[in-house]
């Protein structure tokens, strides 16, 4: 576990509790989606700096199958961010994701909140450390959770251009009871997946960024005992606020 300063604790703490209480009312759809880019700014969010983001991404199906189409892994979503600097090294962003080309009659939306800490090393380059929880929901009702960490390397190839990449590793499930899939089997619903990330970002001005992140996700349905490799890109504008206090 991370360390988390005292003020984000106060984020923390509730979000766990609701994912505790909202899985005890989980129900059951054929696919849900989730968001596993990274959506990093293109340098550290400095003391009570706050980025905001949105763009477009192809967010991974996590039962492909259900649809019947091969290669059918991905939907096309919508990604919103708003990330706020608790210190020089650490930032809470808050993600919510969604489901724009509606193949199933429901909607369906993800929600996560990310913990980044990051330490430089030399002028021009750092390191992130990356830990993800979040939901998925169909409609209003929560269906599944899951956890994400990566560790990502940024380098600043000039002022306004910089590059971002690294692993992560992806942890989800909807409950810890077995239940039969489509062979009758009884399982435990989940699965885990590996993510390899790399992003580019141009900096427009002093506040607003544009970014292009590919993501090729590695996908291992334990549940239905099916394993899947898909492309998640994604292309995004970020705006910062109070630039002139980060340190």
């Amino acid at each position: 576990m991370f360390f988390i300063p005292f003020k984000a604790k106060a984020f923390y703490t509730p979000f766990f509790g609701i994912l505790a209480f909202t899985l005890l009312l989980s129900g059951c759809t054929s696919s849900l989606i989730y968001s596993p880019t990274a959506g990093i700014p293109d340098r550290p969010l400095g003391n009570g700096e706050v980025f905001v983001s949105g763009g477009a991404e192809l967010l991974p199906e996590t039962r492909p199958y259900t649809f019947n189409r091969t290669g059918d892994y991905t939907a096309i979503g919508a990604t919103i961010q708003v990330g706020y600097g608790f210190s020089s090294r650490f930032s809470l962003i808050a993600r919510g994701s969604g489901d724009v080309e509606g193949k199933l009659s429901s909607y369906r939306s993800s929600f996560s909140l990310t913990g980044l800490y990051h330490w430089s090393r030399g002028v021009r380059s750092r390191w992130y450390w990356l830990n993800r929880v979040g939901t998925s929901l169909s409609n209003q009702t929560l269906e599944g959770s899951g956890v994400q960490t990566m560790a990502l390397w940024q380098y600043d190839y000039s002022k306004r251009l910089s590059f971002t990449a690294g692993p992560s590793l992806i942890w989800g499930f909807r409950s810890f009871a077995k239940e039969p899939n489509s062979r009758g089997e009884n399982l435990f619903p989940m699965g885990w997946g590996i993510g390899l990330h790399s992003a580019a970002a141009y900096r427009l001005s002093d506040q607003l960024t544009f970014q292009v992140e590919v993501a090729p996700i590695g996908q291992f349905d334990r549940f239905d005992n099916r394993n899947y490799w898909l492309f998640a890109p994604m292309a995004s504008l970020s705006y910062r606020f109070n630039s002139s206090k980060k340190k």
